[in-house]
């Protein structure tokens, strides 16, 4: 894993959580499961964990993931 994604993401994720850069793909092929993010989020300040936060923007906009 790039060096810059592992410290960005992968030490701050619970150990259940798995992150992988794409291939070569153009438009991102996800997995089952699976979510992008994108390197420019993390350039403008997105951080892990950011689990609380995620959960009181859901509740507040009544978004349920399930």
């Amino acid at each position: 894993m790039e060096e810059s994604v592992k410290n960005a993401v992968q030490d701050h994720l619970e150990p259940s959580i798995m992150a992988r850069l794409p291939g070569d793909e153009a438009i991102p092929e996800l997995h089952k499961g699976e979510v992008v993010i994108f390197e420019a989020f993390f350039e403008v300040g997105l951080r892990f964990p950011a689990l609380g936060l995620l959960a009181e923007v859901l509740r507040f906009y009544n978004v349920d993931l399930s």
